[in-house]
């Protein structure tokens, strides 16, 4: 029982453990019977790519190419009302966010027509439902240190993007009947985000913790 703290047994029987090189980030209230998504390492772009630490929650390209450092997240979901956040943490541009479903090929993730749907940080344009490779003005740009929020209702097939908290509008109405999974994808060589599923409101020490895990 870890109630007590990182290390400490709250059971009243003193086994108590000493972290070595572990902050309070690091420890998660995932249990079996309360999960939370995280990024796949089993659904990701070619040659691994993109490359996933913090416990599948940070992402980091080793390449340059769309189709290199693209991920899924473990979950996918087709009904209720789902959030996320994402934190940019390097300059690089070219970061891609938000949903796909299981069809969407990792070489179509910039301008996929039916397959993913999406914003890019460079300039707020927002690729899906036939946007095509040329995508359609939306939101804010962001960079490092800004927080993208990604809101989706699965019953209403709405998918809307929050920067830093505030909403950026309903970018999709279409998504209704589709089965579909948090998504990035990142461009630049070392480029970096990482997420919160609920678990971990400090994006592993990246921010100040707000408090609030589901």
């Amino acid at each position: 029982n870890w109630d007590g703290g990182l290390g400490a047994d709250s059971s009243g029987n003193y086994h108590n453990f000493t972290p070595t090189n572990l902050d309070a980030s690091d420890q998660m209230v995932d249990t079996p019977t309360n999960n939370f998504c995280t990024l796949n390492p089993l659904d990701r772009g070619v040659s691994s790519k993109a490359s996933l630490t913090e416990g599948n929650l940070k992402d980091t390209s080793t390449g340059t190419s769309w189709n290199v450092a693209g991920v899924r997240g473990s979950f996918g979901v087709s009904s209720g009302k789902w959030y996320w956040e994402i934190l940019k943490t390097t300059t690089n541009d070219y970061s891609m966010y938000g949903v796909a479903n299981s069809d969407c090929s990792y070489d179509e993730s910039f301008g996929s027509p039916s397959d993913s749907w999406t914003a890019i940080s460079e300039t707020g344009k927002k690729f899906g439902d036939g946007a095509g490779g040329s995508g359609t003005s939306y939101m804010a740009t962001w960079t490092n240190g800004d927080i993208i929020g990604i809101a989706l209702n699965c019953d209403d097939g709405e998918l809307t993007f929050y920067k830093n908290s505030v909403t950026q509008g309903v970018a999709y109405t279409s998504l209704a009947g589709e089965k579909l999974f948090p998504y990035l994808s990142l461009y630049d060589t070392s480029d970096s985000a990482t997420v919160n599923f609920g678990s971990d409101s400090s994006f592993a020490g990246g921010k100040t913790a707000q408090g609030n895990q589901d």
